[in-house]
């Protein structure tokens, strides 16, 4: 992330006691996840990105957050979602594949652009692990949702797991897959 992202974070986090629940959650998560960015070394921020976790965990148990017409949705999903997206960043796999497991089992069914996002983080972990194949049918399985869909951004973002899984793993049959799926190779 940029410098930028983080004085708009600073910026956003200095109104947050003063807004409700659905933004003010989303706030805390942002802020976790441009300050993880980088930060896997740094046993404060972990600490931090933490704390911002626990308290939207907070918001969203204890219930009761009011739809607020700012199409910003906060619930169980999303909690556990982004988390695993930090978890990542600092390096807390095994804690990010928890959440993120979370966060599976907490999925309406009618939300299918969320399968997408829930497997392109799956992909990102899978990578992050070393697990080339895990990776690539993470992705594959992102790409056949987002074409039916006609979601270019994620197609986009599957093509950005291909070039990784290429660069780390050239000849991998699974990484050739997707690449096929993406129809680069």
């Amino acid at each position: 992330m940029t410098a930028e992202s983080k004085v708009d974070v600073d910026a956003a986090l200095a109104c947050a006691d003063r807004i409700r629940a659905p933004l003010k959650g989303n706030i805390y998560l942002v802020a976790a996840e441009v300050y993880a960015d980088g930060s896997e070394n740094s046993e404060q921020m972990k600490t931090q990105c933490d704390r911002w976790h626990e308290k939207v965990a907070g918001l969203v148990y204890r219930g009761g957050i009011e739809e607020d017409d700012s199409f910003v949705k906060l619930n169980v999903t999303t909690t556990q979602h982004e988390h695993a997206k930090t978890l990542i960043q600092l390096h807390r796999f095994k804690e990010a594949r928890h959440e993120l497991n979370t966060a599976w089992k907490t999925l309406s069914p009618d939300l299918v652009i969320w399968r997408i996002n829930l497997s392109l983080t799956e992909a990102r972990l899978y990578f992050a692990e070393k697990d080339i194949e895990g990776s690539a049918q993470s992705a594959i399985e992102a790409l056949k949702i987002a074409k039916a869909l006609n979601a270019q951004d994620k197609v986009s973002q599957a093509h950005s797991l291909y070039l990784q899984l290429k660069e780390h793993a050239t000849n991998n049959p699974y990484a050739c897959n997707l690449g096929m799926q993406l129809g680069v190779c």
